[in-house]
C-alpha cells in the first residue's frame, strides 16, 4: 500500500479558500469594531448636545412672557424679574440668569431665534467629527 505525501491541489484550494472567508470576515469585524463606535459616539454626542439644549429653551421659554431677541439668540424675560439670555459663543451655548453663567451645551454651530406672538421657534444645529444634525423647538411662553 502506497502512502501519499502532501495535499491535492483540491484540499490546498479548499484551505485556501476558507482561509480567504475567514479572513474577510475577521477584517470585516475588526473595521465595524473601530469605525462604528466613533460614529456612534458622535451621533450620541450631536443627540446629546441639542436634546439638553432644548430642555433648558423649553424650561425658561415656559416660565417667561416676553422673549427680546438680539445676539446669538436673544432673552427671555420673566414678569417676576429674572431673565434667560442664550449666547453661542465657538461651538458652546451659554445661559445667563442673574449674571451666572452655565453651560448649556456643547458641539452647538448654530442657533436661529424667532417670536411669533407667544411662541419662540428657536433652530440648532449641531456637529461632532462627520456627524451633523439639526432640532427646532418651538417654545410656548406664559401668555397672561
Amino acid at each position: 500500500m502506497r502512502r501519499s505525501q502532501g495535499f491535492t491541489l483540491v484540499e490546498l484550494l479548499v484551505a485556501i479558500g476558507i482561509l480567504a472567508l475567514v479572513t474577510g470576515t475577521l477584517t470585516l469585524i475588526v473595521y465595524h469594531f473601530v469605525t462604528i463606535p466613533r460614529w456612534g459616539n458622535a451621533r450620541m454626542t450631536v443627540d446629546g448636545a441639542l436634546r439638553n439644549a432644548g430642555v433648558w429653551l423649553r424650561r425658561d421659554g415656559n416660565q417667561s412672557e416676553a422673549f427680546v431677541p438680539g445676539g446669538s439668540c436673544g432673552t427671555f424675560e420673566t414678569a417676576h424679574g429674572p431673565t434667560f439670555e442664550y449666547a453661542l459663543t465657538g461651538d458652546t451655548l451659554y445661559r445667563v440668569e442673574g449674571g451666572q453663567t452655565q453651560v448649556v451645551a456643547r458641539h452647538i454651530d448654530t442657533i436661529t431665534c424667532s417670536a411669533n406672538g407667544n411662541v419662540v421657534t428657536v433652530t440648532l444645529v449641531a456637529s461632532e467629527g462627520d456627524v451633523t444634525d439639526n432640532a427646532t423647538y418651538q417654545v410656548v411662553m406664559r401668555a397672561y
